[in-house]
């Protein structure tokens, strides 16, 4: 037993410190339905369906998966993960070995989510997620940067000058030696001093006051209480931090070139926070700032404190959305996009409008329900249009719906329109028959004849027919491969002949 226990005991030693001997003894199996597949080393790619991941590992090994602690009993974790709508890599870690899986859904990778922000990059998106790795990388996009400054930049400055300019204080109670006591006098802990240094702090005298071994000495020094009132305080070096790290990001997003309002924009802001940072107590707080003050406990005044309530608030946001170190390494193709899909979204509603020759009715895109508009077409993106541009048989209902298509394409003079939805899913070259499940609700919903699924296939964009009983799916590829546009153009007649008036 004590061989087993100390065999044990080394096995999980050395995985913790990357033994390569040890690395193999982990056995990761995922089981979908009937079937069960090992990872190895190797990406392996699994269906878009829910799977049950089993991990046998040398006990007391971390298991990790997407960053995140997984718990179980003794040497074998278990997990169930749905990957249905899963949109890239997964990443599985036991100790120091790591597994890589994909969903049969991840085809464009890396690569194709680089290329389309790159195709958004003279318009700015309204998505709020940061690219987010599974192993803590961040791949900083100015647009999600500039998403987040659009909508706190303004209130988190405002916040921050009520601070500096009424600091609220805080006020500490210390004991120090001292050679007078008086009220102050901390008795219990004058004691423990001069038992612990009656060499030191003791003086024999015939008229001392303390009386030991029949002797009577004097204290030489007693222990008192002070109090300090100080303005620097956790919750006030945290909101001097949020500024800078604000100023961070605006350099990031200027960094990228923007467009003129965007720009303009980020040097009014800029402009605040050096008068912020010039501030005489902004410069002292800075200056004693320690490492991750941003992140630091909640302190008393922020869950009192209304203006110091929002500073916390804005740290929190901000650390949660870009807590890692911003990075431009382009990182190894077996990572996870959190945000793939709404990117996916994004490109499929500015390429469409490119092709149409429609233009962006805001700078943020998202930021107005009109998205494109032009003579003849305009699109709504990823909202409720509202029961004058398209309506469902449940408008008039006790449980009215709050539908939101991803793209809708509408002839200005006739109100017909056609629902577009965007699904970054795949099965082989082709649309999923999940998301023909999704658009057939469309369908019946909004009692439309013809909808199309766009979807991260392959070239060329040319649509394919999924046609019955007066109803057609067409499956439309959209992709960021070169000559996108000239095939949609090509491919807009189609489109353009399904559109119809609204039934409700």
């Amino acid at each position: 037993m004590r061989r087993s226990r100390a065999a044990t005991r080394a096995r999980a030693v050395a995985a913790l410190v990357g033994d390569s001997g040890t690395a193999s003894n982990a056995r990761v199996t995922a089981v979908v339905g009937a079937n069960a597949v090992t990872l190895t080393k190797e990406v392996t790619t699994l269906p878009a369906a829910p799977v049950i991941v089993d991990v046998v590992s040398p006990e007391g090994v971390d298991v990790r998966l997407d960053g995140r602690l997984l718990h179980g009993a003794g040497p074998r974790v278990l997990t169930a993960v749905d990957l249905t709508r899963s949109t890239g890599f997964h990443r599985l870690q036991v100790g120091q070995q790591t597994f890589s899986f994909a969903t049969e859904d991840a085809k464009l990778r890396l690569d194709g989510i680089e290329q389309m922000l790159s195709a958004l990059r003279t318009s700015g998106t309204g998505w709020s997620g940061q690219l987010l790795f599974s192993d803590g990388v961040a791949l900083r996009d100015p647009h999600v940067v500039y998403s987040w400054l659009d909508r706190c930049a303004d209130a988190t400055l405002e916040c921050v000058r009520r601070i500096i300019d009424v600091p609220l204080s805080i006020s500490r109670s210390d004991r120090t030696p001292s050679r007078r006591g008086g009220r102050s006098l901390h008795q219990t802990a004058t004691t423990r001093l001069l038992r612990a240094h009656p060499d030191r702090y003791l003086e024999q005298s015939p008229a001392g006051l303390l009386r030991l071994g029949g002797k009577r000495y004097d204290p030489l020094r007693v222990v008192v209480r002070t109090r300090t009132t100080s303005v620097e305080s956790a919750a006030n070096r945290r909101a001097v931090c949020l500024v800078s790290r604000l100023d961070g990001l605006v350099s990031e997003v200027l960094a990228a070139d923007p467009d003129a309002h965007v720009a303009e924009r980020c040097r009014s802001w800029r402009e605040s926070v050096s008068r912020l940072l010039r501030r005489p107590l902004a410069r002292m707080l800075a200056a004693g700032a320690p490492v991750g003050a941003l992140a630091a406990p909640r302190q008393t005044e922020e869950a009192v404190a209304a203006r110091y309530r929002e500073s916390y608030r804005f740290s929190v946001d901000l650390t949660a959305r870009f807590g890692w170190a911003p990075t431009q390494r382009v990182l190894p193709r077996f990572s996870y996009v959190d945000r793939a899909d709404t990117i996916y979204q994004a490109f499929v509603a500015t390429v469409l409008a490119d092709a149409l020759g429609l233009a962006q009715t805001a700078p943020v895109l998202g930021q107005m329900p009109l998205a494109f508009a032009g003579d003849d077409y305009e699109i709504y993106y990823d909202t409720h249009p509202g029961p004058s541009v398209l309506r469902s048989w449940r408008y008039g209902s006790a449980r009215p719906d709050a539908s939101r298509p991803d793209v809708l394409l509408r002839r200005r003079s006739s109100g017909e329109v056609l629902v577009i939805d965007a699904k970054y899913r795949v099965e082989g070259t082709q649309a999923t028959e999940d998301s023909r499940k999704d658009v057939s609700a469309y369908m019946a919903l909004y009692g439309l004849d013809t909808v199309v699924i766009a979807y991260p296939g392959q070239s060329p964009a040319r649509c394919a027919v999924v046609t019955g009983q007066g109803k057609t799916i067409l499956e439309l590829p959209v992709g960021p491969w070169p000559g996108l546009k000239t095939e949609l153009v090509d491919a807009l007649p189609r489109l353009v002949a399904a559109m119809r008036p609204p039934v409700y």
